[in-house]
C-alpha cells in the first residue's frame, strides 16, 4: 500500500476573467446526483452540465478557445439556480408554459456573454466559475463556432464519449442512480429531457438566444 500523496494532473487551463462572447458546444447528463444543504442532505435530482466555449480573441497557447462550465440541477423552480441563470441567459422571464417543462438541449448552440471571475477559497486555493450569463448585446456578431456539438446522455450513454471524460467526472456519473441501474441490469426512467436536434433558436428571434 502506498501512502504518498500526490496531487492529480490536469490538462485544463482556465480562462482569463472578464466579460467573453462564449457558445454553449457541450451538455452533460450527470444523471441523479444527492442534494444537500447546509451541508446536510436534501434527497436526490437530475443534474446537467453545460460547457461553454470562449470565442474572443484571447486563445489558449495552441490556439483553440478557452473552456469553461457550469452545472445544475433540473429545475424550473422559481428560486432554482438553473432558472435563475436562464432568465439571465436569454433576458425575459419564462412564461407559464415554458416553466412548466422545458428542454435543455435548446442550450446547444446558444450564444450568450460569460463573465468569468477567479475566487480565493477558504483553503487558499483559486477558483474560476462563472458569475453570470447574459445575452450578446443587440446586433453584436456570432464568432464562428471552432468545437462540434455535443450531448451525452446518461440513460443511453456513449462509451466511447465517456472514457475521454476526466476520471472526476466519470466517478461523479457512475454514481448517479442511472448509471447503479444499469450497471445492475436494470433499464431507469428517463427523467431529463436532452436531444441531439438542432440549437433549438435557429427559427426564433435573434436577440432571445433560446
Amino acid at each position: 500500500m502506498g501512502f504518498t500523496a500526490t496531487k492529480p494532473v490536469s490538462n485544463y487551463t482556465p480562462p482569463p476573467a472578464g466579460m467573453h462572447i462564449a457558445r454553449c458546444y457541450r451538455l452533460i447528463d450527470l444523471g441523479t446526483q444527492p442534494k444537500s444543504y447546509q451541508g446536510k442532505p436534501t434527497g436526490e435530482a437530475r443534474k446537467i452540465m453545460a460547457s461553454f466555449e470562449l470565442l474572443g480573441e484571447e486563445r489558449m497557447d495552441d490556439g483553440k478557445p478557452f473552456t469553461i462550465s457550469k452545472s445544475w440541477f433540473l429545475s424550473m423552480h422559481e428560486k432554482a439556480a438553473l432558472r435563475k441563470d436562464l432568465e439571465s441567459w436569454r433576458g425575459k422571464p419564462f412564461t407559464a408554459d415554458e416553466e412548466h417543462s422545458f428542454d435543455v438541449s435548446r442550450l446547444l448552440g446558444a450564444y450568450c456573454l460569460l463573465n468569468v471571475v477567479q475566487e480565493t477559497g477558504d483553503n487558499g486555493n483559486t477558483y474560476t466559475q462563472i458569475k453570470a450569463i447574459t445575452p450578446l448585446i443587440k446586433g453584436m456578431p456570432k464568432p464562428e463556432p471552432v468545437n462540434q456539438n455535443f450531448i451525452f446522455d446518461a440513460d443511453a450513454p456513449d462509451m466511447d464519449a465517456f472514457e475521454k471524460f476526466s476520471d472526476k467526472m466519470k466517478d461523479l456519473i457512475k454514481g448517479s442512480r442511472e448509471w447503479r441501474a444499469r450497471a445492475a441490469g436494470g433499464r431507469p426512467a428517463t427523467t431529463a429531457t436532452a436531444s441531439t436536434g438542432g440549437s433549438g433558436f435557429d427559427d426564433m428571434d435573434d436577440d432571445i438566444p433560446f
